[in-house]
């Protein structure tokens, strides 16, 4: 309870912290908000009641000029035409222009204005490539911890006393008597492991029943 007490108090927190920054953010500037200039119909160099075909046409004569492909020799040019770009977007959108509107006769409007700046913002970013991107995540991260324990479990059953004598006790059966040669020391540690290791490979492998059933099975 006191840790959900704590994460609670932090949450709210840095949500205080979020809206008193986007506010403070808007007080900055006037028109700081959408175009970073005096403001989007200054950028283009339009009416505030410029018609889209008027606003299309201003733009036009700015990519002419600052186009990256128009390869022009001012060294502002992409400077300009970045933010030419941002408010032609904003201006020929119906609802963007209706927000920026408000934006400027309401500027005292901090929290209001930041909403529908974010909301409109929110519309542009395509869900599904995002959800397809946490589900291969979420995929493969759930992949890595069954193979983790998976992995874990294998080993510490390898690591059972039962098995290590069941496994030694088959690995002996196909080692078969030791040689005339080994008739002292009987078959060598390494050979003796490998056989070992060998057997318990295969069983897990032709293993067909859940993992923690054949556990079970093979230590009886």
């Amino acid at each position: 309870m006191k840790l959900r007490a704590m994460a609670t108090v932090l949450l709210a927190l840095l949500l205080i912290t979020a809206t008193d920054g986007a506010g403070k953010r808007s007080q900055k500037s006037a028109m700081d908000l959408y175009c970073e200039r005096d403001n989007c119909y200054d950028v283009l160099g339009v009416e505030s009641k410029a018609t889209k075909s008027e606003i299309k046409r201003a733009f036009r004569s700015i990519s002419k000029q600052h186009h990256p492909d128009m390869k022009s020799k001012d060294p502002n040019s992409p400077t300009i035409f970045q933010a030419a770009a941002n408010a032609y977007e904003i201006l020929t959108d119906e609802e963007a222009r209706e927000n920026y509107d408000y934006y400027i006769a309401h500027p005292e409007e901090h929290m209001a204005n930041q909403f529908r700046y974010y909301r409109q913002a929110a519309k542009k970013i395509n869900v599904v490539p995002v959800l397809i991107m946490l589900l291969i995540v979420i995929t493969i991260i759930k992949y890595l911890s069954d193979q983790f324990r998976y992995d874990s479990a294998v080993t510490n059953w390898k690591a059972w006393d039962n098995v290590q004598v069941r496994a030694k006790k088959e690995a002996l059966k196909v080692l078969g008597p030791p040689k005339k040669s080994q008739k002292r020391t009987g078959h060598s540690k390494k050979a003796v492991q490998e056989a070992m290791d060998k057997w318990m490979t295969n069983q897990i492998e032709s293993v067909s029943l859940p993992f923690i059933h054949f556990l079970s099975r093979c230590i009886t």
